[in-house]
């Protein structure tokens, strides 16, 4: 195995934990209920 093959599968593997860490996200907020309208402003400093 050259190095190339190996940056690449290692690079390759990084992509796809990402993939999975993002499809984990979604899913966790697409699942989570829409916050109170009454806490709107929340955090909003500008």
């Amino acid at each position: 195995m050259t190095d190339y093959q190996a940056e690449y599968e290692a690079l390759a593997a990084l992509q796809q934990e990402a993939r999975e860490r993002i499809e984990q996200a979604v899913a966790f907020a697409e699942a989570s209920p829409e916050p109170d309208v009454s806490t709107i402003m929340e955090g909003v400093y500008a």
